[in-house]
């Protein structure tokens, strides 16, 4: 396969010492191939650490383009890291801290928003691009650019895409976005509220001393929706730090709702607090870190997690698929 060529210019090049995150729209993949392949391959030439988190359906042509440089790449499957796009800004700073140096420039392309993904996993991948723009300092040395296929995404979410990333590319080099939201777009998105439950639904207040309570609900609901084993006690495990905290670190009390949609086991814990930080739990805590573990390990346990805060309180929505 063979794509067309697209020279970075140079003065482009150098600019990318300081964070750039930008949205690549194309319509083909030639178009894909003919932008993101000089892309590496300018940075592995010169000794630059490259992380290429993709599906295979991006990975696989742009490995064969590129050639042996694709071996002096980091690769990681995106339908892994970013199933639950919660833990991957966490990666994105583990890369930026294990290769950063001063004199260091490094680049990546990140695919959290493809074709075919659950329309609920989409909105999670675009909470994910607006909150990428405050997980990293302005002055950190990474490029990365964030592939959308706008020949199959809604047109919505390449508009979204426009509102989360501070420039956008049209199948050539990005120049800054006039839809671009801004550091207020996380917490607009964040303020949005879940849809509401489908079907019966059971509720389980808790405060101090309530938990066992909230435990014995969800294993019952994690066993009548066939789950066993280490799915069922992650599910368990996860709903007991959300319920902890509320009690912890928020208002000491709140409530749980659980509920089956289709193929999706849904339980979500909701208290009248606000959370002071939206990049809680997904910043990786250091090992000595005695607290604040709570909802990065929630995002580990969990197929998807999704956090809604605002005036009003906060409610956190934990998906299990069945």
């Amino acid at each position: 396969m063979s794509a067309t060529t697209v020279a970075w210019p140079h003065d482009h090049a150098r600019a990318a010492a300081t964070y750039r995150h930008e949205a690549l729209l194309w319509d083909h993949l030639d178009t894909f191939l003919g932008l993101a392949a000089p892309f590496v391959r300018e940075a592995v030439t010169v000794g630059q650490p490259v992380l290429l988190a993709l599906t295979d359906s991006l990975w696989l042509p742009l490995r064969e383009e590129l050639g042996a440089a694709a071996d002096l790449t980091l690769h990681v499957d995106m339908t892994e890291l970013g199933g639950n796009p919660g833990r991957i800004i966490p990666a994105w700073l583990d890369f930026v801290r294990r290769h950063a140096a001063p004199g260091v420039e490094l680049r990546g392309i990140g695919e959290p928003v493809w074709v075919g993904r659950r329309p609920v996993e989409v909105n999670e991948g675009q909470v994910h691009e607006a909150l990428l723009n405050a997980a990293l300092a302005p002055s950190t040395p990474l490029w990365m650019l964030c592939p959308y296929d706008a020949s199959r995404l809604d047109p919505e979410i390449l508009a979204e895409a426009c509102r989360s990333h501070p420039s956008v590319g049209y199948g050539v080099e990005a120049t800054p976005s006039a839809a671009y939201g801004g550091e207020a777009h996380p917490w607009t998105l964040s303020e949005q509220p879940l849809p509401p439950p489908r079907g019966p639904v059971e509720h389980v207040t808790f405060h101090h001393g309530g938990l066992a309570e909230v435990r014995r609900t969800v294993a019952r609901h994690a066993a009548a929706a066939g789950l066993e084993g280490r799915r069922a006690e992650d599910l368990v495990l996860a709903v007991n730090e959300l319920a902890a905290n509320s009690i912890d670190h928020g208002p000491g009390h709140g409530v749980v709702l659980a509920w089956r949609e289709d193929d999706v086991l849904m339980v979500e814990v909701r208290d009248t607090g606000r959370l002071a930080s939206l990049l809680v739990g997904r910043v990786t805590p250091e090992p000595d870190q005695l607290r604040g573990r709570g909802l990065w390990l929630v995002h580990r346990l969990s197929d998807l997690v999704q956090v809604r805060t605002g005036p009003d309180g906060t409610a956190i929505r934990v998906l299990t698929w069945l």
